[in-house]
């Protein structure tokens, strides 16, 4: 498995628990708790743009390694 599935998972954990945290302040808590829980689940939204980007990367990276192979093993 990728290290960037690897680090999607918890990525979504973080981003459904920020979005718990949210919803219970909108529902119950003062302004602040608000903003806090909405930043979390903001960063947690971050984190897991940039694993999906990461292993978009990774697969064209392996992509480009599997056809410099092919061309180097084609001119033997």
């Amino acid at each position: 498995m990728p290290a960037a599935q690897r680090e999607l998972k918890p990525a979504i954990r973080r981003q459904l628990s920020a979005h718990s945290r949210q919803t219970l302040a909108q529902s119950s808590m003062p302004i602040c708790s608000q903003l806090l829980a909405q930043a979390s689940q903001t960063s947690a939204q971050t984190l897991q743009n940039w694993s999906l980007k990461a292993e978009a990367l990774s697969m064209r990276l392996a992509e480009v390694w599997q056809i410099s192979a092919q061309l180097i093993i084609s001119r033997k």
